[in-house]
Parts: structure tokens; sequence; C-alpha cells
């Protein structure tokens, strides 16, 4: 059996107030994996990224998802995995694991051979003690910084030794796709165009006015697959840009009529559900008109503008709660506010706020 990693790399570390420890930037991170679950987005990978003598043995057909996870506790923080098993045709046929494993880094990684390689050492110890024979580990790391990623063999973290001493450094290879180094074109040539969206917008992800202006191509592409996959690219491109009101619609200005009417009726589907889950129940409408003072009890003590003011606790606390949800699934304080009908001097107070108090 043959396991192969595949690691991708997310470039912001976002810090949390309202905890101690920082938080990797979830959205790429869930984003990543929701789209790797996807068959037909995995084989377009394999198909486009892999080395050609590797991937003329794989048997794709036999390409299926497992609920298989190898990341401890210890390496949670840095990985995340989904797994799919595969055949594989070698000297015998025989079953192989390919594993899509996100890491989270900031920046490349000079120690990355360090993390693989606990990794790798977690899945043998599975396997030792399951009594199963050790597999060859292949990593296929992916990145998408905007710094360029130089590969190293890990006895370069050893400068100075001679050949004597170089057997006693572990080696191993692991493959890199820096998506950085692919043109757009490079990515549209991919044979899923879900994936090509992804990739997409994952590539853009930093620069915003050009991930503005390719939003209704990115769309587009994500539109000719179903309205699920749709739903997935929106939702990451409004956890990761700011989007000011009526803006959505003037950026699909040149997307095709039925991109343009999916994608709108899918954003209004996001608002209205940030709606429904929030404090749209408990607002009163109209009571004051500018700035009051609030209060949560033992919690929280802030200022709500307007109608705001007026809510009873038991729907605060329910915003509260909503927002807290809502941050840790990536989306923007603006957006956040936006949704919630609340003001963003709010959303960060809660926010900013230490859990438990």
């Amino acid at each position: 059996m043959l396991f192969i990693i595949f690691t991708g790399l997310n470039i912001t570390v976002m810090a949390k107030n309202r905890e101690s420890k920082s938080k990797i930037d979830h959205p790429n991170d869930k984003f990543f994996k929701e789209v790797m679950s996807q068959r037909d987005a995995a084989l377009s990978y394999l198909y486009a990224f892999l080395p050609q003598d590797l991937r003329e043995h794989l048997l794709f057909e036999t390409l299926e998802l497992s609920k298989d996870s190898y990341v401890t506790p210890e390496l949670e923080t840095f990985f995340s995995d989904i797994v799919y098993t595969c055949g594989y045709r070698g000297k015998r046929k025989i079953t192989i694991t390919l594993t899509f494993l996100y890491e989270h880094k900031s920046q490349p990684d000079k120690y990355i051979h360090l993390q693989l390689l606990k990794y790798i050492l977690g899945i043998w110890e599975a396997q030792r003690k399951a009594k199963q024979k050790l597999t060859v580990v292949v990593p296929l790391v992916f990145y998408h910084g905007d710094k360029h990623w130089v590969k190293r063999d890990l006895v370069a973290l050893f400068p100075g030794i001679d050949e004597i001493l170089k057997p006693f450094v572990p080696e191993f290879e692991y493959l890199l796709t820096d998506l950085e180094t692919y043109s757009e074109l490079d990515i549209l040539a991919v044979q899923e165009s879900f994936l090509a969206s992804a990739f997409l917008a994952m590539k853009y992800r930093y620069n915003e006015a050009l991930l503005k202006s390719r939003f209704g191509l990115i769309l587009t592409l994500a539109n000719s697959n179903s309205p699920n996959f749709l739903k997935s690219v929106f939702v990451y491109l409004l956890q990761v840009t700011v989007f000011e009101p009526g803006e959505v619609e003037a950026l699909l200005e040149f997307a095709s009529k039925e991109t343009k009417t999916s994608a709108m009726t899918t954003y209004e589907k996001i608002i209205q559900k940030g709606k429904q889950e929030g404090i749209q129940q408990g607002i009163q409408e109209g009571i004051q008109e500018g700035i009051q003072k609030g209060r949560l009890e033992g919690r929280l003590e802030g200022r709500l503008e307007g109608r705001q003011a007026g809510m009873q606790e038991g729907e605060r606390n329910k915003t509260v709660n909503t927002i807290i949800k809502m941050d840790d699934e990536g989306f923007n304080t603006r957006l956040i506010a936006q949704i919630l009908e609340v003001s963003e001097e709010f959303v960060k107070t809660v926010l900013s706020t230490p859990k438990g108090t």
C-alpha cells in the first residue's frame, strides 16, 4: 500500500482576542477540505498536478473517499486531512491511500520535512499497532502563498556536514504544487471547472482587486457544475473579501445571465439564513435612534445603536452566540454586522470579550 499526502499551505494566521491561542485561517482550510472532498475535483487535481510516472500507475476508476484520518492531536494545529483510497498498478496491483493534507503555514516552511516526518511516522506507528505492513508515503505539498517556495532537501538544515555524516540524516522527497507559479490560463485548463474556480479564488484570495475583477468568471465556472458548488465558492468569497452594499450585483455585470441569477439567489439565501439564525426575532423596531448603552449581565458591556438597544437579554445571548459561530466560520466583522443588522462596534466587542465572562 502506498500513501500520497496532499498538503496545502495557508498564508494567513488570524489572531483571536477571544481566546489566548492563535487560530489558523479557517476559511481557506474549510474551503480546501470541501473542494477536495469532491471526487471529481480530487480526480482533476491528480490528473493535472501529479508527476506523469506516478499518475500512469494509478487506477483512477477505483478512487474512493475514505473516513480515515491520521492527524493526531499534536499535529491538528498544523494539519487537517482528507483521505482517498485508490488502486495502484506497479509490479503488482495493490490498493494505495491518497491523503489530501492541508497544512496551515503563514509562509514557505523551512522545516516542512520535520512536520511531514511526524505525520509519516504517525502513519507507520498506526500501521504497526494494527499489525499491517508499513507503506511508502509520498508527500504532495500544495502552496498558494505570495512568497516563492524554494524546495530544499532535509540535509540543507545541517550546513557544513560532509559525505561521512550525510547517511545519518533521514532523507525523503515531497512533491510541490506552488499555485503562484501557475498562470490563470494554466488553472483554466484544469479539467474540472469547479476545481479551476476554487483555485482561482484561492490564488487571488490575498489580492482583493484581482479577486473582484475575476468575481464573475469564478462564479461562472462554479455554476457550470451545480448550485451546490456555486454556494461553496460564494460563501468562501464572502468570508475572505469585504463587499460594500450593492457591490456583489455590480461585480456580476459581465457574468452570464444564468450565473447572475443563480449567484444573486444564493447570495440572498445566505443573507436570509444569517438573519434567521441571528437577532431578527428579538429586535423591537424604532425604540431609539441614537446610541445607547447596553449590557449583557456578567458577560458583556457594549453600546448598541438604534433598535439593537431594544433587544431582550435572551435575544442578546442568541446574538452573541451567533456572532461567535459566524466568526469561527471565518466571516469578517463587517459581513457579520450586515447580516445580523448590528453595529460593527458591537461585533468587535463580542469577539474581544473572553469566553465564559
